[in-house]
């Protein structure tokens, strides 16, 4: 790298001298090709086209103006290129545009975004676009056309399990990724799908973030169930070819098992009629 530049809303821009392009690290951290199409050797085209597309040879230095133009220097072409940028907000966040020369006002075309005509602070408030223009009291004036995008929507499906038999795997969707918390008892705190085992019921918040650095929230429940005291009373003798009847209590679902002899395998209560001494086992369940 040769020369790196900040915009006025946290975007970076890297100079990649050997390889012919800019590059841009957006404010989520989501690298890209800014301008240059990595074509080797002097000379240079594009002018007027995407910048992506465009021929750049050993780009070096870079500046970035009040209102996101980049401006490159071309040096093998012994040329400075000016990219006229778009700049991108997400509904509900606010950026300040960095003013141009003091003394004057900022406007928005349009309810796609508001700006603070004495600051330069810009607010996205629906998807589209908003051309934010700065004048001066001489006539002069400059434009950016502001992208709004949406924020994406994130959903998240939590579970249940017992005490003790944990982990539970719980998952969101919605976005490109994702950041849990709280993370203690999860397996990782990042990730589309993560397992969690808390020691008691517990709402995972996670944020998901598109590819625009847009970020909307969902949460997750995971509930732990209390494992159930399970009673069947005492053990009963009855004589041959009569029957008794067994109950069990501490649950809200019992099933009774061998069945042979009973007169159901499910319930809280059952009539047992063995023909020999027979322990039935009774499994109590609360979900």
């Amino acid at each position: 790298p040769q020369g790196v530049a900040v915009d006025g809303i946290g975007n970076l821009y890297i100079s990649d001298f050997t390889n012919h392009v800019v590059r841009k690290v957006n404010r989520s951290g989501v690298i890209s090709t800014f301008a240059g199409n990595h074509s080797l050797g002097s000379g240079y085209s594009g002018d007027g086209g995407p910048a992506a597309s465009a021929k750049i040879s050993n780009p070096v230095g870079l500046a970035v103006d009040g209102i996101g133009s980049i401006y490159i220097s071309d040096v093998s072409n012994n040329l400075i290129r000016k990219v006229t940028n778009t700049s991108s907000v997400c509904v509900g966040v606010s950026v300040t545009l960095t003013v141009p020369s003091p003394g004057g006002t900022w406007s928005s075309s349009n309810g796609n975004a508001t700006v603070v005509g004495s600051t330069g602070v810009v607010t996205g408030v629906t998807p589209g676009t908003a051309d934010i223009t700065y004048s001066l009291p001489t006539g002069c004036s400059t434009s950016i056309t502001v992208t709004v995008n949406g924020l994406p929507t994130v959903t998240a499906t939590g579970g249940s399990f017992c005490a003790g038999s944990g982990p539970v795997a719980i998952s969101a969707s919605g976005a490109a990724t994702y950041s849990w918390s709280p993370s203690a008892t999860l397996s990782s705190s990042t990730g589309a799908g993560v397992d969690a085992n808390p020691v008691s019921s517990t709402t995972y918040s996670v944020i998901g973030t598109d590819a625009n650095g847009c970020s909307n929230t969902a949460t997750a429940a995971v509930t732990v169930n209390t494992v159930p005291s399970v009673s069947a009373g005492s053990d009963v003798a009855i004589c041959v070819g009569s029957n008794t009847t067994l109950s069990a209590i501490g649950a809200t679902s019992y099933s009774w098992s061998p069945a042979t002899g009973l007169s159901s395998s499910a319930g809280a209560t059952v009539t047992a009629s063995p023909t020999i001494t027979t322990t039935y086992t009774v499994t109590g369940s609360n979900g």
